[in-house]
């Protein structure tokens, strides 16, 4: 079958890390948006730059920008099947996922990752990644074998500036403003289904291949 999935969840619920073994699981996409957006900042290209200094102070980039990346993306030969992670971010970009991309579209499931604030701080606040590999690590639950350094390649780990701690309670308040009634847009179309993210990665992956193989969530 062909699966196409969008994760909906706040900051830090592990869209990236169940986006990536769901693509990796299928043979299939793995489109986020976040990915794409610090691509294009890192190339320095001209939407990096007019998007650079919004993002480091938790701002989304707008619908147009954002749908025009999306579009692109899903027009690659690998994207007949995917995991979209960061799109749809909001009611508006549903309707146009929907309706313009109708096609791309068929089939689709939502899958919604559901965490407490408290674990959203806890999680982004001691994330760091490494600029050259993007590999992910956390300073108490995944740390790297050196400190400051990444397992892969040695480079000196970094921090997100939309994980510090005012950029985080800033996109969260803006989650809960613009993208949870994405909740009731899939809800009413029978096409959401709601996983406890709490727990360890592996646990919630089962979570969620239970659901997508239409078994009952455990």
């Amino acid at each position: 079958m062909t699966v196409r999935l969008v994760l909906l969840g706040a900051p830090g619920s592990g869209k990236g890390t169940q986006g990536k073994r769901l693509a990796d699981h299928f043979g299939i996409a793995h489109i986020s948006t976040g990915d794409l957006i610090r691509d294009q900042i890192a190339r320095g290209t001209a939407f990096g730059l007019k998007v650079e200094e919004g993002i480091a102070a938790g701002n989304f980039v707008s619908d147009n920008d954002i749908v025009n990346l999306v579009s692109e993306r899903l027009s690659e030969p690998d994207a007949t099947g995917y995991v979209l992670d960061g799109f749809p971010r909001d009611v508006a970009q549903a309707v146009i996922f929907e309706q313009d991309f109708e096609e791309a579209s068929g089939g689709l499931r939502t899958i919604e990752l559901s965490v407490t604030p408290e674990t959203v701080l806890e999680r982004l606040a001691g994330r760091l990644v490494c600029p050259q590999c993007d590999a992910v690590y956390h300073e108490t639950y995944c740390p790297p074998k050196t400190t400051g350094r990444c397992d892969n390649d040695g480079s000196d780990l970094v921090r997100r500036p939309d994980d510090e701690p005012v950029a985080i309670l800033h996109r969260l308040d803006i989650y809960e403003q613009v993208t949870l009634p994405l909740r009731a847009f899939y809800a009413e179309r029978s096409l959401l289904d709601t996983i406890p993210a709490e727990d360890d990665p592996d646990v919630v992956f089962r979570r969620i291949l239970e659901v997508v193989t239409h078994k009952s969530v455990i």
